[in-house]
């Protein structure tokens, strides 16, 4: 039986997506801890990093929503989804902020009811996961809609307008606290999600741009969005910016998935369908290591990074091979803890 061939772009953007994830988790980590003085350039790089990193992870899940939605139905597609987010997401909230809460090394505070209620609303990273099922219940009812495509434009037009207003001072209509940080969150990246489904794969695919025409536009809507730091139109710019590079920089990867073959490529393939269980356990990873590497007395910043970085990725993709072991035997327990995926041998490049 013939298989389609693997459409490998979103799976490439997503690895350099968690990368960058990783790297900005360990930025701010260190520049919590003061005793680093990590360089003042740093911020740039974070800035510049937070500008599209998580937008491209919306973007992406929005490509094949529509599809999926309309193959499995809403319950079918809610479903899905809930089995695949809600188990990593309870069970990874609770191993991280039990370890913060425990650990006098921790630079983030956890209170006891923090700690009891770590999944709900979800906080720190996993604000990623609350978010997305968010838009997975509220659009996927839309797509089941006779003018669902009006509604989603329409959607995102307010959603576009709204953003553009408010980001500039967004502690106005969103007040501090969990909840509200998790709102927030959905309300700036859900355009994102949108755009993933309006402007899909096969549009990306029908631009007449090549690889490095995508990556000079990308680079071009990241320059301007760092020489607008400090001006009124900050926050505009941002937004503009923001969706340029992310619609950019996935027709980078649409235009080199069918150029880049053998064993780099399959390794970011690999891990770009890994960057679930990177996603919810690097901050342990890459805290832990940032503890060691203090009491040991390193305190060079660019070693935190570049070590912690490597560490952040590495560590979750390393419980993997142990995982498929045991998965055997107990594959649910498994698929929850460790939520990975293996790339076939007919998909390899």
């Amino acid at each position: 039986m013939s298989t389609l061939p693997r459409i490998t772009a979103p799976d490439l953007a997503k690895s350099l997506g968690i990368l960058l994830v990783v790297v900005g988790h360990v930025l701010r980590g260190v520049d919590r801890t003061d005793i680093l003085n990590a360089p003042e350039y740093w911020q740039y790089i974070d800035k510049a990093i937070y500008l599209f990193h998580m937008p491209l992870f919306f973007y992406l899940a929005g490509l094949f929503f529509e599809n999926t939605t309309k193959r499995l139905g809403y319950k079918g597609m809610m479903t899905r989804y809930a089995r695949v987010l809600i188990p990593p997401l309870v069970v990874w909230s609770y191993l991280q902020q039990g370890l913060q809460y425990f650990s006098s090394a921790s630079n983030i505070d956890i209170s006891l009811m923090n700690l009891i209620f770590s999944p709900i609303p979800p906080k720190q990273q996993f604000w990623f996961i609350g978010a997305l099922l968010i838009m997975c219940a509220s659009v996927g009812f839309l797509i089941t809609l006779e003018k669902s495509q009006t509604y989603i434009i329409g959607l995102l037009s307010i959603l576009l307008i709204g953003a553009a207003l408010t980001i500039n001072d967004p502690a106005k209509i969103f007040p501090s606290g969990w909840s509200w940080y998790l709102l927030r969150q959905t309300f700036y990246h859900f355009p994102y999600f949108l755009i993933g489904i309006v402007f899909a794969h096969g549009h990306v695919e029908r631009i007449k741009l090549g690889a490095v025409s995508a990556l000079g536009i990308f680079a071009l809507s990241l320059a301007a969005y760092m020489f607008s730091l400090g001006q009124i139109f900050e926050g505009q710019v941002y937004i503009l910016s923001s969706v340029v590079c992310v619609i950019s920089l996935y027709k980078f990867f649409v235009a080199i998935q069918d150029k880049w073959r053998g064993r780099t490529k399959d390794w970011a393939v690999f891990i770009g369908m890994n960057s679930m269980i990177i996603y919810v356990s690097h901050i342990i990873f890459t805290a832990g290591f940032r503890t060691v590497l203090m009491k040991l007395g390193v305190f060079d910043p660019s070693i935190h990074l570049v070590a912690g970085t490597a560490v952040g990725m590495i560590g979750p993709l390393a419980m993997i091979p142990f995982s498929v072991i045991i998965s055997r035997k107990i594959t649910p327990l498994v698929e929850w803890v460790v939520p990975y995926k293996l790339l076939k041998k007919e998909e390899r490049a």
